[in-house]
């Protein structure tokens, strides 16, 4: 089946088209994408065609940001479907007062840039697709900053509520080496181990602050309920 003449279906409020941002507006970005991407996916992309976009409602750790799915169409009207993610600045930089800092120096990284290199640095094995542009800004406002990747790529999920106390144990280890593998390649691997040292301290702090985030989270999740209930906060449902 040709995807050359077909578009997305909208469902909103989950998703749906934009009346503010045109198609060209992203063909004129697609230069940038490519100069952040690998040489040999740019190629790859560059093959592409882009025919459809939507504004698609994001996840909880990303509220407030705007994430767009792209719709490309190779020459033999084959899909690709793109993710563009709004990248703000780092909580390390807007809370922290932390400036960026890359080999040492402060940096004016594009922070679709930020993202895409730490993903880079830390995974095994990171998405091809990763690039980053800048994008336009609202009027008489700044820029603003996306990351692009595969849409949905086929990673492997596990449903928590499925295991047993010992696969649990097991999948809290894997958890463990997967993120201490990640911290090791960090240019402060070396500080990282000896703060850490040998004794258990740094576990047991780990271990009570997950218990209160836990504790914390259910109170979060039974005040919006309440809320909700309450009628203080509209909600639609069925979404």
């Amino acid at each position: 089946m040709s995807f050359a003449l077909l578009g997305f279906l909208v469902a909103p409020p989950i998703a749906r088209h934009v009346a503010n941002v045109e198609l060209d507006a992203f063909q004129d970005l697609f230069a940038q994408y490519y100069r952040s991407m690998r040489p040999d996916t740019a190629l790859l992309v560059s093959q592409f065609r882009l025919v459809d976009f939507i504004l698609r409602v994001v996840g909880v750790g990303s509220v407030g940001t705007r994430c767009f799915v792209l719709l490309l169409v190779g020459p033999a009207g084959e899909p690709l479907f793109l993710q563009a993610k709004e990248a703000p600045p780092s909580v390390l930089e807007s809370h922290g007062r932390e400036p960026l800092l890359i080999g040492g120096r402060q940096s004016r990284m594009n922070q679709g840039e930020r993202v895409v290199t730490g993903q880079r640095v830390l995974q095994a094995q990171s998405d091809p697709f990763l690039g980053w542009i800048e994008s336009w800004g609202e009027a008489g406002g700044e820029p603003t900053d996306f990351y692009l990747r595969q849409f949905r790529d086929m990673k492997g999920s596990v449903d928590l509520t499925t295991l047993t106390g010992a696969e649990f144990l097991d999948y809290g280890r894997l958890c463990a080496a997967v993120l201490a593998r990640a911290h090791s390649q960090s240019p402060d691997a070396a500080v990282i181990d000896g703060y850490l040292g040998r004794s258990d301290k740094f576990e047991l702090a780990v271990g009570k602050w997950a218990v209160q985030y836990a504790d914390q989270a259910e109170k979060d999740y039974n005040d919006l309920k309440s809320s909700v209930e309450h009628g203080r906060l509209p909600v639609e449902y069925g979404v």
